[in-house]
């Protein structure tokens, strides 16, 4: 025991030694410095080759130009350390923490940084080739520039990372987090990115070819954004020319949830019943084009032009259409439901109507001769609303509660009124041709001289 103890004096006292003499000459090849307390130290330039740092302290640390060539700094702190142009390349740097650590240029080759976490880490430029960075935390680091082919990120968080021009030739990303990421101008040619999760990620200009390994739906994401990129660079004379237009790519039907597109011309694209759901689209163009059905549930989509688009039965439920533009679209049967507008959201005076209804309520509103023929009006709140001689015709009302509405002459051809509730309504010579009154609650409706759904007319007491 009394030798076990003399050892373990004579390791701590050896280790101590070292970290005097890395202080005093910033020469410490191979030396022991595990659990060493080296935060905020001065090491620019260090010789620390092959060194043991394992669970050092060292937070804060200036390692700039620090030679750390097959060091190992498995559990160390390195939050907000300055690593620029440092050498650590074979370095084990398993688990350890480099968050807001500035790696810039930093040379990271064949690096070990499984389960690292470098959220915030800034490593602009660095090169990380056949590093392993499986299961790391990278959110919001900024690889702008950086080196990344062939390593492994597979299962890695990159949730609103920057890798803008970054190289990621041959890079293994299957199952990588990469939402909200900016893969601009990315090199992702042989990339596998097999089950990543692209919702939102900026794909502009990004390199892939047929060795990426990447889901149909974010290739074909990537497609149409891109086409752009290469439509930009058409001479103005051919810029019309059928085989130049975004249009002439069919996209009927593909699963788009998620994309992320900046300023891009869609001018015209055929996108019905397209599922773009969750999208972030940002001053695209896309009048004249075709979104009937579309998806935009829960999408982002400021500043977008949709002028004369048509948006016949498109799902606009919470979509954020604040500043887009919606002059002459057809809206109808779109769903607007928790939709956001603002002032500056151009919408015709029927649309802005529809959307403060379905937002807002009409109990009690004065609505007389009213023009909501074709809208979305399910599940609105409409108790004693006022809508004689309204158009209602085949306008959505599922759901809704007409309790004590007036619907005098109110003209329902074709409405649906699924479950809606008509209790005491006044439907007095109303129009109800063809209408949909599965499950409609018309207790004590009164129904003089309506005409019914079967086109009879209703007798009179």
């Amino acid at each position: 025991m009394v030798a076990l103890a003399l050892l373990g004096q004579s390791v701590q006292a050896a280790k101590g030694d070292h970290v005097d003499q890395l202080k005093e000459t910033r020469e410490c090849a191979d030396c022991q410095l595990d659990k060493a307390k080296l935060g905020g130290a001065d090491l620019r330039n260090a010789n620390l080759k092959g060194a043991n740092l394992k669970e050092a302290k060292l937070r804060g640390a200036k390692l700039d130009g620090a030679d750390l060539l097959r060091a190992d700094l498995k559990q160390a702190d390195l939050r907000e350390a300055i690593l620029s142009s440092a050498q650590l390349t074979l370095s084990n740097l398993e688990k350890s923490q480099l968050g807001a650590a500035i790696l810039f240029r930093a040379n990271l080759s064949q690096a070990q940084l499984t389960l690292s976490d470098l959220e915030n880490a800034q490593l602009r430029d660095a090169n990380l080739s056949q590093a392993n960075l499986t299961e790391a935390n990278l959110a919001r680091a900024n690889f702008a520039g950086a080196q990344l082919n062939q390593a492994d990120l597979t299962t890695a968080n990159l949730s609103q990372a920057r890798l803008q021009n970054a190289s990621l030739v041959g890079t293994k990303l299957i199952n990588a987090k990469l939402e909200g990421a900016s893969l601009k101008g990315a090199n992702l040619i042989g990339a596998d990115l097999t089950g990543a999760n692209l919702v939102n990620t900026d794909l502009r200009d990004a390199k892939i070819d047929d060795t990426t390994v990447l889901d149909p739906k974010w290739r074909n994401a990537w497609a149409i954004v891109n086409q752009q990129q290469i439509e930009k660079s058409v001479p103005e004379e051919a810029s019309e020319s059928p085989a130049t237009k975004t249009s002439e790519m069919p996209v009927q039907g593909k699963n788009l949830s998620g994309v992320h597109w900046v300023g891009i011309n869609l001018v015209g694209a055929e996108l019905e019943e397209a599922d773009l759901s969750q999208a972030y689209l940002f001053i695209v163009n896309l009048q004249d084009s075709n979104l009937r059905a579309t998806n935009f549930n829960n999408a982002r989509l400021r500043y977008t032009d949709f002028r004369r688009a048509n948006l016949t039965n498109s799902n606009l439920q919470g979509a954020d259409l604040r500043y887009a533009n919606l002059e002459g679209a057809n809206l109808n049967l779109a769903k607007l439901h928790k939709s956001k507008i603002n002032i500056k959201t151009v919408l015709a005076d029927k649309w802005q109507q529809v959307w403060q209804l379905v937002n807002q309520g009409g109990r009690e509103l004065d609505l007389k001769t009213a023009d909501l023929a074709q809208a979305d009006l399910s599940q609105v709140d409409f108790f004693r609303v006022q809508l004689p001689q309204a158009n209602l015709t085949q306008t959505i009302l599922d759901g809704a509660n007409l309790t004590e509405a007036n619907l005098f002459r109110a003209d329902l051809t074709g409405a649906s009124l699924k479950a809606a509730t008509l209790k005491n309504a006044n439907l007095a010579e109303a129009n109800l041709e063809n209408a949909n009154i599965e499950g409609t609650n018309l207790d004590d409706a009164y129904l003089c001289g309506a005409i019914m759904p079967d086109g009879t007319t209703h007798s009179c007491p």
